[in-house]
């Protein structure tokens, strides 16, 4: 009996150092996917026994660039801030605790907006306000907009209105 309770420890000891933590499954924003603003919400399935999340957010899919934005929480999601507009971003995140730290997921990518679209006045409207209210839609994650307002299309006129 002694034999088969020492072989049963041996065993559940070996297999207790060789078990491989797994790494977390991304789940949002969907891969490919074109956001709304230019902060995304990250968010990756829950495991087992981890204390802590690291995840990575790069213009490049082996996230070495200038522009990666990176963390660690203790969350199954995590906010990417200060990401640029109109580009596209690849992000991994992994588990970690005390003694081990899961290999990367699988990358996912999206894309933060590039255009704002005009709302009013419409497209060829004839305004007769001599100030008329120019309105945008918004994108979260802005501290402010910029707008010029000329005689020509190339904004390159004599008379250019700034805000």
């Amino acid at each position: 009996m002694k034999k088969i309770f020492c072989l049963t420890m041996i065993l559940l000891v070996a297999m207790s150092v060789n078990a491989q933590l797994n790494a977390p499954t991304p789940s949002s924003p969907m891969n490919g996917a074109t956001l709304t603003s230019i902060s995304a919400s990250l968010q990756w399935s829950t495991v087992s026994g981890t204390s802590r999340y690291q995840w990575q957010c790069d213009t490049t899919e082996d996230f070495d660039s200038p522009l990666l934005v990176q963390g660690s929480t203790s969350s199954y999601y995590a906010t990417a801030s200060g990401l640029h507009f109109g580009q596209t971003y690849y992000w991994r995140v992994r588990a970690c605790t005390a003694a081990d730290t899961s290999d990367w997921s699988s990358v996912r990518n999206f894309t933060t907006p590039s255009l704002i679209t005009l709302t009013s006045p419409a497209n060829g409207a004839n305004v007769t306000a001599i100030s008329p209210s120019l309105e945008w839609t918004s994108i979260s994650g802005t501290s402010r907009y910029q707008w010029q307002c000329d005689t020509t299309q190339a904004v390159d006129g004599i008379r250019v209105l700034r805000g």
